[in-house]
């Protein structure tokens, strides 16, 4: 999900930004307002096998639920929809005896048999649609074996190391029966039925959302710590590219949740602060954001030597601390690229800056028509690489062969299925260990600052919290006087 959409090119820089109006924000008893950067025009869905979009998964995380459930903490999986699981000693079956008294808001019982409904028509539509955000979550899933009315065993055809952590995200959350009898675009649209705290009472692309308050709601995870219906009674979300509108409607008091896609410079930081506003951050995971090369075609960039040159060209710590502030991690706004081209010029390379429309960015990465492109995705395992840089799997296939000379993509795909065939954990870590090695040692990815969430409440939100995946549990928040 790259936050800006850019195209860096010794070539071109791609950024999209649509304008659209906040939700409507009529106000009702305890109603938590969130204004989030723009909504994806790419890819119009809140169905929760095809999201990447950050902002709709925070959405989808209190609408529905899965098997399991990760712990911001310690990255350790517990349960959730599931009590408990045994995993095969081949780690190709994977048995969830699961909880008894949950229900989808529609009223339809959650059991063994909504499970296998979920995984096998996502199973379909990956097999139609192979590049969707959710295939690399179900990578070699088989077939479910209903053992009884609440315990299913999940099948899988070869190992996927990364299964148990998928059964935890928004992907592989498990709907009503009744959502997969309608059509995928309807999902799309917002007809999803889940068993979470809130419903989806509207979508409305590239304008907002709104959750409502589920009354009965009584089977959170541990990572909830309101075990009941949720305090607040709707959530209206906005979706407004335009940081200058955003921001003004927080300092007017009037979004409760400031939620952009980048963090914040440091004078936006003092002035939020100056208001009563807490910031919350956390750092999201997968990789850190990187600008990744294309090195085919007779690029400037197949030459390792100025890959090589370009890698040790970019000053980190300047430009995490130049473009947001000291205290940003090392590891973008249109200041950290001129920063990056002001770096390059003094080793001789000059990287060029056009602005690209969104649609634009994407079809420069899927033909190749860039010199360094930036990207990322995220997710709490390793394994998210593999939907930015195997071309097996990749969302960009193109973007991902590019990235490599070809002796290099052959040690990276070794890598690939070393990590996701690995039943050990100190054998994954090995071959990611070497994967990231590989990386930065042919300079295949370069690495900027590390990717940090930040969202700005107002002084009447209170219990704000993160998810491992850099969410927020909504059924905790209060609202009420500063």
């Amino acid at each position: 999900m790259p936050p800006l959409h850019q195209l860096l090119a010794i070539g071109t820089l791609a950024l999209g930004l649509t304008a659209c109006s906040p939700a409507d924000n009529t106000s009702i008893s305890k109603t938590l307002n969130i204004a989030f950067w723009g909504d994806n025009t790419t890819l119009v869905s809140v169905d929760p096998f095809q999201v990447y979009w950050l902002e709709h998964r925070v959405l989808l995380r209190n609408v529905v639920e899965s098997l399991t459930d990760q712990d911001p903490q310690t990255g350790r999986i517990i349960p959730w929809l599931a009590k408990t699981w045994e995993v095969g000693a081949d780690a190709l079956s994977y048995t969830f005896h699961l909880r008894e008294d949950v229900t989808f808001s529609n009223g339809e019982r959650f059991d063994a048999h909504a499970v296998k409904t979920a995984f096998d028509n996502n199973k379909a539509f990956a097999s139609q649609l192979p590049a969707t955000f959710g295939a690399t979550y179900l990578a070699g899933y088989d077939h479910a074996e209903v053992i009884d009315d609440f315990t299913v065993r999940l099948v899988l055809a070869k190992p996927n190391a990364g299964f148990l952590q998928a059964t935890s995200t928004t992907n592989l959350a498990i709907l009503a029966p009744a959502s997969y009898q309608l059509s995928a675009q309807q999902r799309s649209l917002g007809k999803i039925i889940g068993t979470g705290p809130f419903t989806l009472n509207h979508y409305t692309p590239e304008v907002g959302a709104r959750l409502l308050k589920r009354a009965d709601y009584a089977w959170p995870s541990a990572n909830v710590r309101n075990q009941g219906p949720a305090y607040l009674d709707a959530v209206d979300i906005s979706y407004i590219p335009e940081e200058s509108v955003r921001n003004g409607l927080f300092l007017q008091g009037k979004v409760d949740i400031l939620w952009p896609r980048n963090p914040f410079s440091e004078v936006d930081l003092k002035l939020f602060q100056s208001k009563g506003a807490t910031i919350q951050s956390r750092s999201l995971p997968g990789p850190a954001l990187n600008l990744y090369p294309n090195t085919r075609n007779d690029r400037l960039l197949g030459d390792r030597q100025v890959r090589l040159a370009l890698q040790k060209a970019i000053d980190r710590t300047s430009y995490a601390h130049t473009v947001y502030n000291n205290a940003f991690p090392v590891a973008a706004e249109s200041a950290g690229d001129v920063l990056v081209q002001d770096q390059l010029r003094k080793v001789g390379i000059d990287l060029k800056l056009n602005v690209l429309t969104r649609a634009e960015w994407v079809t420069g990465n899927s033909t190749g028509a860039y010199d360094l492109t930036s990207t990322y995705m995220t997710r709490a395992d390793p394994i998210i690489l593999q939907t930015i840089l195997d071309p097996r799997a990749a969302n960009s296939a193109t973007l991902a062969t590019n990235t490599y000379e070809p002796d290099t993509l052959a040690k990276a795909q070794a890598l690939f299925d070393s990590g996701i065939t690995a039943t050990a954990d100190t054998q994954r870590a090995h071959a990611y260990g070497q994967l990231q090695d590989l990386l930065v040692d042919e300079a295949s990815a370069f690495p900027l600052y590390e990717r940090v969430w930040q969202a700005a409440t107002a002084p009447r939100v209170k219990h704000f919290h993160w998810t491992a995946e850099g969410f927020a549990l909504l059924s905790d928040i209060q609202v009420g006087q500063p």
